[in-house]
């Protein structure tokens, strides 16, 4: 689309730069913005400052602290956050008045779509392991192709609209995507992964069922030249070979059944082909060798070698806040999982240190998910708990607190630290693993981590 002249409306400025990323794209384009937020000026000032040093930034018109139905009707377009819900009644008022809604990842596949020669865009989606696979996927391509030639965006903290003037025909894009960004698209990457799927943002759709149909428009898109790369351990991933258009690489465990796999649960194999050993990769726990195997299967149709898969595999060293080992206080280990935010995150990280003495900090607000079980998780190292403020917090003490582990309520994730430290000894691990959000006390996950290796750093933690 031209947008020079044309009006637009952004809706959702955030504070994580997606919004940013919008308003420089369509103020480099000529576009006319109003610019609206729930959130108010004050809340909103880190990002309307950066904005204010952009050409063309005065005219831009912001409403915020509201919406108004007057700047959903008479505009060009609507670009939304990918935050807010299909079902906001400002979205149907615009749809009602004729004027199209969009998301930042349209106008980028939209980017992609008019260049002579197409990129290879290669998506990642699934409840969980999504961010450690996008970012091992970029690891994997740039050992192969270079630094400069893979970019990496999405679901990042970032708008994918930033990597527009970086793109060349050569590029390889990989994005990690969200079932709020996928949801409203009608294009899909040449390369899908579907990591996983679980009970997630109940808070945000009527149905489990609504929560899957949106993941599944990373490959509902695709035509005869794409990629689905799928777990072939989850069924209701698996079934969706079934109408795949092009390719699919089955990944999962058992070898019988999935082309990238384990073999005697130690070989890591492709298509037959041992490609490294489970000992060799860095990151730790089951959960992130199914990770490396989607991965695998994303490179491996991206074009890169076996033996370049191989020697990649064994350098990734990781992402922060993902079972993240920051360091030791007096000995003892601590670990950042602040992107944990629903019970089978938590599960995981508990299971990846079961052979531990764990302190384990948890809690926050719920997203309307099940936490009934969840003691059967715990294992004869927890020697302690300590719960955030929130109501997931209440949910986990009646699960984990009625037996003889030592249960604490804190204040904040300063006292939690500080209560942990009181009781843990030296080789003791102290394990950050919240299983719900940060809403309430953060801004997001990745705020709620920072606050966590601050509080870390002032207790003395040794690198």
């Amino acid at each position: 689309m031209d947008w020079k002249g044309r009006t637009v409306t952004v809706m959702g400025l955030g504070l994580n730069t997606g919004g940013l990323g919008v308003v420089r794209y369509l103020l480099e384009r000529g576009a006319k913005l109003i610019v609206t937020d729930m959130k108010s000026a004050e809340i909103l000032e880190p990002t309307t400052l950066e904005i204010a040093q952009l050409p063309g930034s005065d005219d831009i018109e912001y409403v915020l602290g509201e919406h108004r139905y007057q700047d959903f009707e008479g505009v060009d377009c609507v670009i939304k956050n990918p935050g807010v819900p299909d079902s906001s009644p400002y979205l149907e008022h615009a749809r009602s008045n004729q004027v199209e809604v969009k998301t930042d990842l349209d106008l980028f596949f939209e980017e992609v779509s008019a260049m002579e020669k197409r990129p290879v865009v290669i998506g990642v989606t699934g409840t969980r392991g999504k961010t450690t696979t996008t970012m091992l996927i970029a690891h994997i391509l740039r050992a192969e192709f270079g630094e400069e030639s893979v970019l990496v965006g999405g679901n990042v903290r970032s708008s994918v609209l930033n990597l527009v003037e970086k793109l060349t025909p050569d590029s390889k894009v990989v994005l990690e995507l969200s079932s709020f960004q996928l949801g409203p698209i009608h294009t899909s990457p040449d390369i899908a992964v579907f990591t996983s799927f679980f009970p997630d943002h109940l808070n945000r759709y009527d149905s489990l069922d609504a929560y899957f149909a949106d993941k599944t428009n990373i490959l509902n898109y695709q035509d005869s030249r794409g990629v689905a790369v799928l777990n072939g351990m989850q069924p209701e991933i698996r079934n969706l070979a079934t109408n795949a258009a092009g390719e699919v690489v089955l990944f999962g465990t058992d070898c019988s059944m999935n082309r990238v796999c384990v073999d005697g649960g130690t070989s890591i194999m492709d298509n037959g082909q041992v490609v490294a050993d489970v000992t060799d990769l860095q990151i730790s726990g089951d959960h992130n060798v199914i990770n490396a195997l989607a991965a695998i299967g994303a490179a491996r149709a991206a074009g890169v070698s076996q033996g370049g898969i191989s020697g990649a595999l064994r350098s990734f060293p990781g992402v922060p806040g993902r079972q993240e080992r920051i360091g030791t206080i007096n000995g003892v280990e601590i670990i950042n999982d602040t992107t944990s935010t629903m019970p089978e995150a938590l599960y995981t990280a508990l299971q990846t240190f079961r052979d531990r003495r764990v302190h384990l900090i948890c809690g926050g607000n719920n997203k309307e998910l099940n936490y009934t079980g969840a003691a059967v998780h715990l294992h004869e190292g927890v020697e302690g708990i300590y719960l955030l403020p929130g109501t997931a917090s209440q949910d986990l003490k009646q699960e984990f607190c009625s037996g003889p582990i030592l249960c604490e309520e804190v204040s904040s994730v300063d006292a939690a630290l500080e209560a942990a430290l009181d009781h843990a000894k030296e080789g003791d691990v102290i394990l950050f693993s919240p299983g719900a959000t940060s809403f309430g006390q953060f801004q997001n996950e990745f705020e709620r981590g920072d606050a966590f290796v601050a509080a870390a750093k002032s207790q003395g933690l040794t690198i």
